[in-house]
C-alpha cells in the first residue's frame, strides 16, 4: 500500500557494542532524515563517498582501476 510501511525489529534482543551505521547511497531527503534520527539516538554515521569504480587507459595495451 503506498504511504504505509511495516517495521519488524531484528534481533529483539537489544544489541550492545558501537552504535555506528555506514550508508551508501545519494544525500536525499530519505537518507538525511534517516541520519538525523539515528544521530539523536546515539548512533555515528559513517559515508561511503561513492562505490563506483574509474578505470582509465594508461596506455594502448593497459588499463587501470
Amino acid at each position: 500500500m503506498p504511504g504505509h510501511a511495516v517495521i519488524t525489529l531484528q534481533p529483539q534482543a537489544k544489541l550492545s557494542g558501537p552504535k555506528e551505521v555506514a550508508i551508501i547511497g545519494t544525500r536525499g531527503e530519505v537518507e538525511t532524515t534517516l541520519e538525523e534520527h539515528l544521530r539523536a539516538k546515539g548512533f555515528r554515521i559513517k559515508r561511503f563517498a561513492s562505490t563506483s569504480t574509474v578505470s582509465e587507459a594508461s596506455s594502448s595495451d593497459r588499463i587501470e582501476t
